[in-house]
């Protein structure tokens, strides 16, 4: 017996090939868009969900999402709270990892293949009256 082995893309496309016959939904997935790219050593924003790439670098950063315990502007508190900063890192190999940074300055950056990834500010700053917009990272990574 002959086996052949197909890339999994192509397995992938023929199952759901198969799938529209039987009557399934023939949607495809949208594609990825491409990340933005940042030079290392300046400071960007990314918003939530969104993914940069470093120049020069197969380094890709997404800001996965943030638990913000933060005061809020309108009220006092005994603490000031602090954000956790949830960070999806790649790299060209393949590898990947999950991390997190917070606006601590203890806690405040991570390292990862080379680079040292620093959380400048988390925007916008949470109120007690007003539901929160979608959250704005500002990062700055540098080589090490």
């Amino acid at each position: 017996m002959v086996e052949t082995m197909r890339p999994r893309g192509i397995t992938s496309l023929l199952l759901r090939a198969l799938a529209c016959v039987g009557g399934a939904s023939c949607a495809l997935p949208a594609p990825r868009p491409a990340p933005r790219e940042v030079v290392a050593g300046t400071s960007f924003d990314l918003r939530q969900g969104e993914r940069v790439r470093l120049r020069d670098s197969a380094v890709e950063i997404t800001f996965a999402g943030a638990a913000d315990s933060r005061c809020p502007s309108d009220v006092t508190c005994i603490t000031a709270g602090d954000a956790r900063i949830a960070l999806l890192l790649a790299s060209g190999d393949g590898t990947t990892r999950a991390d997190t940074v917070q606006l601590a300055p203890s806690h405040r950056a991570t390292s990862y293949a080379g680079y040292r990834i620093e959380a400048l500010g988390l925007e916008p700053y949470p109120r007690s009256t007003v539901n929160t917009p979608p959250l704005v990272v500002t990062l700055r990574v540098v080589p090490q």
